[in-house]
């Protein structure tokens, strides 16, 4: 079986920061994740990345450990990530994970969050007993304080759901993705960016277990739904990758 492709689908989350109106200091560091956040949705990553240093930079103003400062630090970086600066986003992802722990306490779901992303970069470094272990740590946490039926679990499920294709557990895989897909169509609807990932990935795990008739009907839903999909990244000032869900494309 050929390995597939990865295509990245951001979910976006509400601020964890409750701020009041734009002005002085936060206004502008809000005006710099919408920046950074406009570009990401248009491909343009250079440039997000100079608006999110820019961010980090407004953040670290009122002290070391604040929450702006963390999100900030999480979106700069998703962005190294997809520019394959691995080694500075694995920094970033880890200082920004400290000041969550610091902050929110170990057993937070911004924490989870946090973990999750970096589970999901050492997924895509191939480092699949660290994945492992940052997925499950995350999906824990977050088991205990947002429960099973939350679309955070179903994004950790996607990732592990990943991992057992990749080392060739395909019923396993396909159980993670039953139920993250059933947890995306209920809170999301059917006609969303992570819906049709979710559709998309149990049609390879199905087409790898041999079924392909049933593969064929998924994918052509997952195409028909994706076609109707809006931008996954609102406009707002908001984190774009608290939780990473990621599609499997077949080749």
């Amino acid at each position: 079986m050929q390995r597939s492709r990865l295509l990245v689908l951001v979910e976006a989350a509400v601020l964890l920061v409750l701020l009041p109106p734009c002005r002085g200091q936060q206004g502008a560091w809000i005006r710099l994740m919408e920046q950074g956040n406009g570009l990401v949705a248009q491909g343009h990553y250079q440039e997000a990345a100079g608006q999110f240093r820019q961010a980090v930079k407004e953040a670290e103003q009122p002290g070391p450990d604040n929450r702006a400062l963390a999100l900030s630090l999480s979106n700069l970086a998703w962005v190294q990530q997809q520019l394959a600066e691995l080694d500075e986003a694995e920094r970033l992802y880890r200082q920004s994970l400290a000041i969550m722990e610091k902050i929110c306490g170990p057993e937070s779901p911004e924490v989870g969050r946090a973990l999750t992303n970096l589970g999901a970069l050492y997924l895509d470094l191939g480092r699949h007993s660290l994945a492992e272990k940052y997925l499950r740590q995350a999906r824990k946490i977050l088991m205990k304080t947002v429960g099973p039926e939350h679309p955070y679990v179903a994004g950790i499920e996607s990732n592990l759901g990943e991992l057992a294709m990749r080392r060739h557990h395909y019923s396993a895989a396909r159980r993670m993705f039953e139920h993250a897909l059933s947890v995306f169509e209920r809170h999301n609807g059917p006609r969303h960016p992570d819906t049709a990932m979710a559709l998309n990935n149990l049609a390879v795990s199905l087409k790898a277990q041999g079924r392909r008739d049933d593969a064929a009907a998924l994918y052509k839903r997952a195409i028909a739904y994706s076609g109707a999909c809006r931008s996954p990244i609102p406009m707002r000032c908001r984190s774009p990758i608290p939780t990473r869900c990621r599609s499997l494309i077949p080749t």
